[in-house]
């Protein structure tokens, strides 16, 4: 049963199951529908009971029992396509980075598949942590970043990369080769080609990150994934806390730019808004649930997206709560605005499970997110909009 706001049927609240710790699956329209899904093969998902759905009806798979996942480790790399896999003892040998992966075994990806290597864990908005963060594509040089002898930032060195052994690498620097220590190595960020689009698949794993590609495939072996030309890997279920599929019907608000952005916290300082990120930059997770989308904020935020009604945006939804780093602390009022008048009002407290939103957008040209303290002022409010997206209609 759904519980409906008095705001002419336009948004609603979308219950929560009643074991938290149960197998489901998320339609594309936010619904939550409980199934333990052992099976992929020809488009569908099959449930235990023998139930099927159709993946592209589906915009996430929950495993049972899925617990928590520890976020990826330095050395990582960081692919093209968006995935984020650690990457300890990585070598580049010919075209291929190859490396040991704790759940997915021996992994080998072709050098034009990654955005970086991050051999040292990058400080929070550095130059070397934007450069990998920011959008693949547009470069002509790879960029090694260095041990700064002073002991500031790494330096910066553009050339084309030749190799990586456990000793050094070699890179190719205006036709002559120049060489430096491993140790000194922070990470590289490769002069791949742009992204053509998100990928079919992201796999969050229980250690390791997230595994992008293409689905082959799911048994009692475990989930068989392409991560790119002659990169097939297998993941066990076991190993798998969430399995999200891209829609063309699916747009995430963290995928794009903000038409205005702001922030009037009482006490907590500032903490501009998190892409795919808690507000402290961790992975986002409310209530023991994992999510690879979404924005995390503060409160006294506000986020505000212009749409295009040639897009046929029809609805806007979003799991919402406050994240667990806040370790059960936090209180504060979510609400969502739609051509300047307020369609939903909902209030989350810390350890709470995530509650699923759906609010009617059709035809509208603005959507504002805003998130209000609650009775313990704002220092603990680390809110995420989690898994928000737009759904065009069909």
């Amino acid at each position: 049963m759904r519980i409906w706001y008095p705001i002419a049927l336009a948004a609603s609240l979308i219950p929560a199951l009643s074991g938290a710790q149960d197998g489901r699956v998320i339609t594309l329209e936010g619904e939550a529908i409980p199934a333990d899904i052992v099976r992929i093969a020809e488009g569908k998902a099959s449930a235990e009971d023998g139930r099927e759905f159709a993946l592209d009806s589906l915009r996430a798979i929950i495993p049972p029992e899925a617990g928590g996942a520890e976020p990826p480790q330095a050395p990582f790399v960081r692919m093209v396509n968006g995935g984020v896999l650690e990457a300890p003892s990585a070598v580049l040998e010919g075209e291929r980075v190859r490396f040991d992966h704790p759940v997915l075994g021996q992994v080998s990806l072709g050098i034009d598949s990654l955005h970086a290597l991050a051999l040292r864990a990058p400080a929070q908005e550095s130059r070397f942590d934007k450069a990998i963060r920011s959008a693949p594509g547009g470069r002509q040089d790879d960029v090694l970043f260095l041990t700064d002898p002073e002991g500031g930032e790494p330096q910066e060195a553009e050339g084309l990369t030749e190799s990586l052994s456990e000793g050094k690498v070699v890179f190719d620097r205006a036709g002559e080769l120049a060489d430096a220590a491993r140790a000194d190595l922070f990470g590289i960020v490769f002069a791949a080609p742009a992204a053509e689009g998100p990928p079919p698949a992201r796999v969050v794993l229980a250690k390791g990150g997230t595994a992008a590609g293409e689905i082959l495939g799911m048994d009692a072996a475990g989930l068989r994934l392409r991560l790119g030309p002659g990169a097939e890997v297998t993941a066990r279920r076991e190993d798998i806390r969430r399995i999200a599929l891209n829609s063309p019907r699916l747009v995430f608000l963290s995928d794009l730019e903000p038409a205005a952005a702001g922030q009037e916290p009482i006490i907590a300082p500032e903490r501009p808004a998190q892409m795919d990120r808690s507000a402290e930059g961790s992975l986002i997770t409310v209530g023991g649930e994992l999510f690879e989308k979404g924005i995390g904020v503060g409160s006294g935020s506000r986020l505000a997206f212009s749409l295009d009604p040639s897009q046929r945006f029809a609805l806007f939804t979003a799991a919402i709560g406050i994240d667990d780093e806040t370790g059960g602390k936090g209180d504060c009022e979510f609400t969502v605005w739609v051509d300047g008048q307020e369609r939903l009002r909902q209030r989350c407290r810390g350890g709470d499970p995530a509650r699923r939103i759906r609010v009617d957008v059709s035809g509208a040209r603005q959507l504002e997110l805003r998130v209000e303290a609650g009775e313990d002022l704002d220092l603990a409010d680390h809110a995420d909009w989690a898994d928000a997206s737009l759904v065009r209609a069909k």
